[in-house]
């Protein structure tokens, strides 16, 4: 099981918390990162970043190369 430190979950919530700012300033964007079923979310722009947010989290190489 992978556990983040402090500072790394700091850094993700530093990240969306800038994505999210991002996808406010591009709507058409945010729907564009969302599956149909996420899109039905009330909150679209939150499941945007969050889905940025996990796209990060797959591209690490601790993520690529569990062990």
């Amino acid at each position: 099981l992978f556990r983040s430190s402090p500072s790394e979950l700091s850094t993700l919530r530093g990240y969306f918390q800038r994505q999210l700012g991002d996808l406010k300033d591009e709507p058409d964007r945010a729907k564009q990162l969302l599956s149909a079923e996420l899109s039905k979310q009330e909150n679209t722009l939150s499941a945007a970043a969050l889905v940025l947010v996990c796209r990060a989290i797959f591209n690490t190489d601790s993520f690529i190369t569990r062990e």
